[in-house]
């Protein structure tokens, strides 16, 4: 669990129900608090989220010694001030963003709510056992509470006995106001979760429909971990070898909040991947947000809810896909040293030839860093894609594989095109994965043809007769040359020398070529990039590899051949705008696309 300043704020509160307990002065309890707090702070090393939650902590209870009455949106809005005064770029990092987001619609929105209903329950509530309420209620929240003396008097019955009397009086009243928590805890989890929904579409693209029943289960969990592992701590300075039983009630409480999020989290239906959301988006959304907090103020919810409903609505609307017009696109995708290709036809179809990935071996190292989720799925979403309708795996190697399930998982695409590959464990696992999501696996061989909208496929490789060795090689790749009217790209995967031999007798003559294997001496002999004849040509390879990609005599020779070419390693992402009409070829904007 990180250290967040939820915790701060738990462990201001817990210091100061000790000093209210105690009967401390005013000052003295204040005091109590910002020493706490600022230890507290300082031990968990003085994150930023944490030094945010203090800034608030000490201007709330600093304002309070002052007898002024408290307004939370002014404490929010002087410790921004604060916070950007401190460090004025924090206002572009979502940690903040995200921070004051929280911070501005539960004080904003969900209290006022709050108060206005469970609030006046609250209220209705408290001593329970008293003839007459101790202030003035509400005449709904006075109807609940002659309600709930009735329920109690039944309970009690007409004569009462010492357990049937705690049983009315007290167990019943308390269980009542821990319902009413429970509610207020739910609603501002709601609210939360709505004003969260751009932060979470533009940084994470998803949208966890689980974190209502998780904040539930996790946040009275977290009241009661903080203060026992305070307690531990200072059981473990005075006496070490009691320190066992705070110990393990702490690993209790953690185990079982670490077990019910992994719980939730591995459900299906955890999290919808939603695309980037547009800049009309944006505005739109801060612009309905700030309608709600001013209607909550002046106390007119319903309208408050609904717009704060319809705020959330505009930020997961589905934007439409990004792409030029009346011309195919491709996107070399800058994954490192590996591949990954996009393609959008002129009429929207899309096709995403391999997904990146570390390593380039036959079996590569397990990384936790997920190509396929962080790099190559977050440019689909900023493209708008939601959907693919088709993706080619060239080889099994992890630098064009490696983040292929993240692409299935994420983009359900209609079909995966694959070669003829050996039946490794990854490769192997890849199909098992698309097989449980339902995803077709066709496997394509030379001489095919495919159609995907206005596009045209042709397979050049693997041949009908080549057999794949025990492990993966670069000649497994699948050869792919997609032809969109007068215009063509030729995807050559990492086929080396001998397929391209093989591929002589076949029409090569292409406008953009993706040079085989990252421009390594290998690939692109020179009678093969004479019968492809390319205006221009693309690498995709890692800055300042361990492999010398591309090679500067492949470089020389595509120079020589007035071969205009770009690279990954320097150009980053390269995108490309071949126009089906005229046969022009011409770069494009990756970022406006």
């Amino acid at each position: 669990l990180v250290v967040s300043g939820f915790h701060l704020a738990i462990v201001a509160g817990f210091f100061f129900w000790i000093a209210t307990l105690l009967r401390m002065p005013r000052h003295a309890a204040t005091l109590l608090t910002l020493a706490a707090s600022l230890a507290y702070a300082l031990f968990t090393g003085f994150a930023t989220p944490v030094q945010r939650s203090l800034w608030m902590v000490t201007i709330y209870l600093l304002t309070r010694l002052l007898y002024r009455e408290r307004s939370v949106l002014n404490t929010i809005g002087l410790a921004a001030l604060v916070l950007l005064a401190v460090s004025p770029r924090s206002l572009f990092e979502s940690s903040l963003q995200m921070t004051l987001l929280a911070v501005l619609v539960i004080g904003g929105i969900a209290a006022p709510l709050l108060q206005s209903t469970l609030g006046a329950w609250k209220s209705a509530i408290l001593h329970l056992s008293a003839e007459a309420p101790g202030s003035a209620l509400q005449p709904h929240a006075a109807q609940l509470r002659i309600g709930l003396r009735m329920i109690a008097g039944e309970i009690a019955g007409e004569h009462p006995g010492r357990v049937r009397r705690w049983l009315a009086w007290r167990c019943f009243p308390a269980l009542s106001a821990t319902l009413v928590r429970a509610l207020e805890w739910l609603v501002v989890s709601c609210v939360i979760e709505l004003a969260m929904t751009l932060p979470m579409a533009i940084y994470f693209h998803r949208i966890t429909l689980f974190a209502l029943p998780v904040n539930l289960l996790i946040l009275p969990l977290l009241l009661i971990l903080l203060p026992l592992a305070l307690l531990l701590l200072a059981v473990l300075c005075v006496w070490p070898a009691a320190a066992v039983v705070p110990a393990a009630a702490v690993a209790a409480v953690l185990h079982f909040s670490v077990a019910a999020v992994s719980y939730f989290s591995q459900r299906t239906m955890a999290d919808l991947r939603i695309s980037t959301p547009q800049l009309w988006q944006c505005s739109l959304f801060v612009a309905l947000l700030g309608i709600s907090i001013f209607l909550a103020q002046t106390r007119h919810m319903r309208k408050a809810l609904v717009i704060l409903l319809l705020s959330a609505v505009v930020a997961v609307l589905p934007p439409p896909l990004q792409h030029p017009q009346n011309a195919l696109f491709v996107e070399a995708i800058d994954v490192g040293q590996g591949d990954a290709l996009l393609l959008i036809s002129p009429e929207g179809k899309t096709l995403l030839v391999d997904a990146g990935g570390f390593g380039g071996g036959p079996r590569s190292q397990r990384s936790e860093y997920d190509v396929g989720e962080e790099v190559v799925s977050t440019v689909l979403w900023q493209h708008g894609i939601r959907h693919l309708d088709a993706v080619a795996l060239t080889h099994a190697h992890s630098d064009h594989m490696g983040g292929m399930p993240a692409v299935l998982r994420n983009f359900h695409p209609d079909v995966l095109w694959v070669g003829s590959n050996p039946p490794v464990p990854p490769y192997e696992a890849l199909l098992q994965q698309a097989s449980a999501q339902h995803v077709p696996v066709q496997r394509l061989q030379a001489g095919q043809s495919l159609q995907l909208g206005s596009l045209q496929i042709h397979v050049l490789a693997p041949l009908p007769e080549y057999r794949p060795a025990d492990e993966p090689q670069n000649n497994d790749s699948l050869v792919l040359r997609v032809v969109a009217g007068k215009t063509s790209v030729l995807l050559e995967g990492d086929a080396e020398a001998p397929v391209e031999r093989a591929m002589l007798a076949e029409e090569l003559q292409s406008t953009l070529l993706k040079v085989g294997h990252h421009g390594s001496l290998t690939s692109s002999m020179p009678e093969f990039l004479a019968r492809v004849h390319p205006q221009w040509a693309v690498i995709s390879c890692g800055l300042r590899n361990r492999y010398g990609h591309p090679r500067e005599e492949i470089l020389t020779e595509l120079q020589n051949a007035g071969v205009r070419t770009l690279s990954t390693d320097i150009s980053g992402p390269v995108c490309f705008r071949l126009d089906a009409s005229s046969g022009q070829v011409s770069l494009t904007d990756c970022s406006s696309q």
